[in-house]
Protein backbone atom coordinates (compact mmCIF):
# COMPACT_ATOMS: atom_id res chain seq x y z
CA UNK A 1 0.00 0.00 0.00
CA UNK A 2 1.29 3.70 -1.13
CA UNK A 3 2.12 6.17 1.54
CA UNK A 4 -0.82 8.34 1.35
CA UNK A 5 -3.70 5.52 0.83
CA UNK A 6 -2.80 4.53 3.92
CA UNK A 7 -4.96 4.97 7.06
CA UNK A 8 -2.45 6.69 9.21
CA UNK A 9 -3.10 5.60 13.13
CA UNK A 10 -0.55 7.72 16.02
CA UNK A 11 1.34 4.83 16.40
CA UNK A 12 2.22 3.99 12.96
CA UNK A 13 2.77 7.99 12.61
CA UNK A 14 5.12 7.41 15.53
CA UNK A 15 7.35 4.74 14.10
CA UNK A 16 8.68 7.67 10.77
CA UNK A 17 11.15 10.11 11.30
CA UNK A 18 9.07 12.30 9.45
CA UNK A 19 6.50 12.36 12.43
CA UNK A 20 9.09 13.44 14.76
CA UNK A 21 10.65 15.60 12.67
CA UNK A 22 7.20 17.76 12.24
CA UNK A 23 7.37 17.38 16.37
CA UNK A 24 10.87 18.95 16.74
CA UNK A 25 9.26 21.56 13.66
CA UNK A 26 6.42 22.56 15.89
CA UNK A 27 8.75 22.92 19.22
CA UNK A 28 11.33 24.98 17.22
CA UNK A 29 8.81 27.38 14.83
CA UNK A 30 5.68 27.56 17.53
CA UNK A 31 7.06 26.55 20.72
CA UNK A 32 10.21 28.61 20.48
CA UNK A 33 10.23 31.50 17.78
CA UNK A 34 6.49 32.27 18.46
CA UNK A 35 6.44 31.95 22.19
CA UNK A 36 9.31 34.41 22.32
CA UNK A 37 7.71 37.11 19.77
CA UNK A 38 4.37 36.81 21.89
CA UNK A 39 5.71 37.24 25.24
CA UNK A 40 8.93 39.71 24.39
CA UNK A 41 8.68 41.42 21.59
CA UNK A 42 7.32 44.43 22.88
CA UNK A 43 10.62 44.45 25.12
CA UNK A 44 12.41 43.87 21.68
CA UNK A 45 11.32 47.30 20.32
CA UNK A 46 11.33 48.71 24.03
CA UNK A 47 15.02 47.70 24.36
CA UNK A 48 16.08 49.91 21.87
CA UNK A 49 14.65 52.67 23.29
CA UNK A 50 10.55 53.11 22.34
CA UNK A 51 8.67 53.86 24.31
CA UNK A 52 5.93 51.34 25.61
CA UNK A 53 2.89 52.99 23.65
CA UNK A 54 4.68 52.73 20.46
CA UNK A 55 6.29 49.44 20.90
CA UNK A 56 2.68 47.95 21.10
CA UNK A 57 1.69 49.99 17.71
CA UNK A 58 4.97 47.59 16.09
CA UNK A 59 3.44 44.60 17.85
CA UNK A 60 -0.68 45.34 16.56
CA UNK A 61 1.30 45.88 12.95
CA UNK A 62 2.90 42.30 13.68
CA UNK A 63 -0.44 40.64 14.82
CA UNK A 64 -2.34 41.77 11.81
CA UNK A 65 0.33 40.72 9.26
CA UNK A 66 0.85 37.66 11.16
CA UNK A 67 -3.15 36.55 10.50
CA UNK A 68 -2.38 38.06 7.13
CA UNK A 69 0.08 35.36 6.74
CA UNK A 70 -2.48 32.47 7.83
CA UNK A 71 -3.79 33.60 4.47
CA UNK A 72 -0.89 33.40 2.32
CA UNK A 73 0.33 30.16 3.58
CA UNK A 74 -2.55 28.75 0.99
CA UNK A 75 -0.55 28.90 -1.53
CA UNK A 76 1.62 25.99 -0.51
CA UNK A 77 -1.73 24.47 -2.03
CA UNK A 78 -0.22 25.15 -5.51
CA UNK A 79 3.58 25.12 -5.18
CA UNK A 80 4.28 22.48 -2.87
CA UNK A 81 4.25 22.43 0.89
CA UNK A 82 8.57 22.33 0.95
CA UNK A 83 8.63 24.72 -2.11
CA UNK A 84 6.87 27.13 -0.46
CA UNK A 85 7.92 26.45 3.04
CA UNK A 86 11.54 26.38 2.85
CA UNK A 87 12.33 30.38 1.58
CA UNK A 88 9.60 31.65 3.30
CA UNK A 89 11.29 30.49 6.57
CA UNK A 90 14.45 31.54 5.49
CA UNK A 91 13.07 34.78 4.69
CA UNK A 92 11.56 35.03 8.18
CA UNK A 93 14.62 34.42 9.98
CA UNK A 94 16.05 37.36 7.95
CA UNK A 95 13.85 39.53 9.33
CA UNK A 96 14.37 38.29 12.83
CA UNK A 97 17.73 39.05 12.26
CA UNK A 98 17.25 43.10 11.62
CA UNK A 99 16.55 42.84 15.45
CA UNK A 100 20.44 42.57 16.16
CA UNK A 101 20.79 45.78 14.13
CA UNK A 102 18.26 47.72 15.90
CA UNK A 103 20.48 49.59 18.20
CA UNK A 104 18.00 52.63 18.76
CA UNK A 105 15.09 54.67 17.58
CA UNK A 106 16.99 56.12 14.66
CA UNK A 107 16.24 53.66 11.73
CA UNK A 108 12.45 54.84 11.95
CA UNK A 109 11.75 52.61 8.74
CA UNK A 110 13.24 49.62 10.23
CA UNK A 111 10.99 48.68 12.96
CA UNK A 112 7.37 48.70 10.85
CA UNK A 113 9.91 46.23 8.34
CA UNK A 114 10.42 44.00 10.75
CA UNK A 115 7.25 43.77 11.91
CA UNK A 116 5.25 43.67 8.52
CA UNK A 117 7.94 41.10 7.26
CA UNK A 118 8.41 38.82 10.41
CA UNK A 119 4.49 38.84 10.72
CA UNK A 120 3.77 37.83 7.35
CA UNK A 121 6.21 34.94 6.78
CA UNK A 122 6.11 33.78 10.08
CA UNK A 123 2.02 33.53 9.94
CA UNK A 124 2.28 31.02 7.20
CA UNK A 125 3.63 28.70 9.53
CA UNK A 126 0.51 27.13 11.78
CA UNK A 127 -1.49 26.22 8.69
CA UNK A 128 1.64 25.06 6.63
CA UNK A 129 2.83 22.54 9.73
CA UNK A 130 -0.83 21.62 10.42
CA UNK A 131 -1.50 20.90 5.91
CA UNK A 132 2.02 19.20 5.75
CA UNK A 133 0.74 16.78 9.41
CA UNK A 134 -2.15 16.45 7.32
CA UNK A 135 -0.71 15.45 4.15
CA UNK A 136 1.70 12.71 5.50
CA UNK A 137 -0.77 11.47 8.49
CA UNK A 138 -4.43 11.98 7.22
CA UNK A 139 -7.20 10.20 8.54
CA UNK A 140 -9.43 9.52 11.52
CA UNK A 141 -6.45 9.98 14.04
CA UNK A 142 -5.33 13.12 12.44
CA UNK A 143 -6.54 14.68 15.85
CA UNK A 144 -4.64 12.44 17.62
CA UNK A 145 -1.49 13.13 15.90
CA UNK A 146 -2.12 17.23 16.10
CA UNK A 147 -2.39 17.01 19.71
CA UNK A 148 1.04 15.91 19.65
CA UNK A 149 2.01 18.93 17.93
CA UNK A 150 0.29 20.93 20.51
CA UNK A 151 2.23 18.83 22.97
CA UNK A 152 5.66 19.50 21.50
CA UNK A 153 4.27 23.50 20.99
CA UNK A 154 3.83 23.58 24.59
CA UNK A 155 7.22 21.98 25.35
CA UNK A 156 8.58 24.82 23.94
CA UNK A 157 6.70 27.89 25.47
CA UNK A 158 7.26 26.43 29.26
CA UNK A 159 11.04 27.12 29.19
CA UNK A 160 11.73 29.56 26.23
CA UNK A 161 9.94 32.99 27.71
CA UNK A 162 11.63 32.23 30.67
CA UNK A 163 15.38 31.63 29.22
CA UNK A 164 15.00 35.00 27.39
CA UNK A 165 14.12 36.97 30.20
CA UNK A 166 17.32 35.63 32.21
CA UNK A 167 19.85 35.76 29.27
CA UNK A 168 18.55 39.45 29.12
CA UNK A 169 19.06 39.99 32.93
CA UNK A 170 22.50 38.15 32.25
CA UNK A 171 23.64 40.54 29.18
CA UNK A 172 21.41 43.57 29.59
CA UNK A 173 20.60 42.34 25.68
CA UNK A 174 17.89 40.23 23.56
CA UNK A 175 21.21 39.49 20.88
CA UNK A 176 20.73 35.81 22.53
CA UNK A 177 17.16 35.89 22.08
CA UNK A 178 17.76 36.68 18.21
CA UNK A 179 20.01 33.97 17.50
CA UNK A 180 17.84 31.69 19.05
CA UNK A 181 15.19 32.70 16.89
CA UNK A 182 17.06 32.60 14.01
CA UNK A 183 19.08 29.53 14.50
CA UNK A 184 15.54 27.75 15.22
CA UNK A 185 13.89 29.26 12.19
CA UNK A 186 16.98 27.35 9.95
CA UNK A 187 17.05 24.13 11.72
CA UNK A 188 13.62 24.05 11.10
CA UNK A 189 13.43 25.57 7.09
CA UNK A 190 16.17 22.07 7.23
CA UNK A 191 13.98 19.79 8.89
CA UNK A 192 11.60 20.57 5.89
CA UNK A 193 13.65 19.55 3.77
CA UNK A 194 14.08 16.09 5.00
CA UNK A 195 10.31 15.81 5.60
CA UNK A 196 9.76 16.38 2.03
CA UNK A 197 6.04 15.69 1.91
CA UNK A 198 5.90 16.01 -1.78
CA UNK A 199 7.76 12.79 -2.16
CA UNK A 200 4.97 10.75 -0.75
CA UNK A 201 1.74 12.85 -1.13
CA UNK A 202 2.43 15.38 -3.80
CA UNK A 203 -0.01 18.52 -3.56
CA UNK A 204 -3.33 18.53 -5.54
CA UNK A 205 -2.97 14.07 -5.75
CA UNK A 206 -6.20 12.12 -5.22
CA UNK A 207 -6.87 10.39 -2.06
CA UNK A 208 -9.40 7.94 -1.31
Amino acid sequence: MRWHEKEWTLKQACRTYQFWLLFTMSLTAMGIVEQLAISHQVYFYMDAGYDALTATKFYGLFGVCFAAGNFIGALSDRTGRERFFIPTTILCAAFVSLFLVLKDTSPQWLPPLIATGFGLTFGTFPCLLNATLADLFHGRHYGKMAGMMVLAFALGGTVTPWLSGHLHDMTGSYAGTYTMCVAALLATAAMMWFVAPRKVTPVGQHRP
